[in-house]
């Protein structure tokens, strides 16, 4: 007597990430009136309808998004993959697909 097997769907996927873009020539201005003390500004970064500047820190040398006053984490290693793309590129590419938001590594 054959046994049948069921088959089994398969797992629901999360919904996608949004695409992420970094612009090195962006207007930070429009995205905030105040940075972190003695911050490096390094351009805009987008996350769907987010967009914030794009700041390394002084003391720890950390990327952050900030965004009217409030400082988001980047996971570091992909914003400087993407920073790189961009200076290499000449031309600095609209968006570049990744998901930067610290624990939820791809």
């Amino acid at each position: 007597m054959a046994v049948k097997f069921r088959k089994r769907r398969p797992p629901r996927s999360a919904a996608v990430p949004p695409r992420v873009a970094v612009d090195p020539a962006g207007d930070w201005r429009a995205c905030t009136d105040t940075l972190p003390k003695g911050c490096r500004v390094l351009g805009t970064i987008s996350k769907g309808q987010d967009t914030g500047a794009l700041v390394q820190l002084a003391d720890s040398g950390n990327l952050v998004m900030v965004k009217a006053g409030e400082i988001a984490m980047l996971n570091q290693r992909k914003v400087r993959e993407l920073l790189e793309a961009a200076e290499r590129q000449d031309t600095i590419p609209e968006m570049l697909p990744a998901d930067l938001w610290r624990g939820t590594e791809t």
